[in-house]
């Protein structure tokens, strides 16, 4: 899973809910612990927190009680997990009609095609013009101390407000990179050094490719990294 801490802060930064309360939601049914990173720079903006993890799915309440939810995709079906339903992306669909903040995370390099494949319909179904693409981008050439593989590096995007001189490139974990409509969706691009292995094909590079985009779909705000 990509770095957890560094999704919450890009959120928070392209998304400033009124509501003070957030709704985390990990179809992996992942231990609170492992959620921490994700969660403190909210607690840090002064957000509530609430993490459902047994029943990782939408509910009409959640849609009086919070502005905005964090959901995290599933590993299916390469590894046993919870799945994003028909009820979810219904409800989704209201979500972001209403206003509200959509924060889309998703397992990648070899799990999770399934809630990619469900998720990147729906976002087409949105107009939101950003797509998941299908190969996990890849970097030889920089590794992160302690990593046991190398991992592509990625920094805020030009124009996002999130840049700053004295920031420099950090890893991201196993992204794939996303496609989008508009260069201006974009709030973090991967190295210069990135690429995608497909499977029987030679190496291709990916110099910049978007890992992060956010795009307004109604009166509401979608999110994926």
């Amino acid at each position: 899973m990509k770095a957890r801490c560094l999704l919450g802060l890009l959120a928070l930064a392209a998304c400033q809910p009124q509501s003070q309360r957030l709704l985390l939601l990990d179809l992996q049914l992942s231990d609170p612990i492992a959620l921490d990173a994700t969660a403190e720079p909210w607690h840090a903006a002064g957000y509530t927190v609430e993490y459902r993890r047994f029943y990782p799915h939408l509910t009409r309440d959640d849609l009086r009680r919070y502005r905005g939810v964090v959901l995290l995709g599933g590993a299916e079906p390469e590894r046993s997990s919870d799945a994003l339903s028909a009820g979810d992306l219904a409800l989704l669909g209201e979500w972001v009609g209403r206003g509200g903040v959509v924060v889309f995370g998703y397992a990648g390099d070899g799990e999770g095609f399934l809630d990619r494949w469900v998720m990147n319909r729906w976002l087409a179904s949105q107009g939101s013009g950003i797509v998941i693409g299908d190969y996990a981008l890849r970097d030889t050439t920089l590794r992160p101390a302690g990593a046991l593989e190398s991992q592509p590096y990625a920094e805020p995007a030009e124009g996002t407000g999130l840049r700053d001189p004295g920031v420099a490139p950090f890893p991201f974990g196993r992204n794939h990179g996303l496609l989008v409509s508009r260069q201006e969706q974009v709030l973090a691009r991967t190295s210069a050094a990135a690429f995608v292995y497909p499977p029987g094909q030679p190496a291709a590079a990916r110099r910049g490719a978007a890992v992060t985009a956010a795009s307004r779909v109604g009166d509401g705000l979608v999110l994926v990294a």
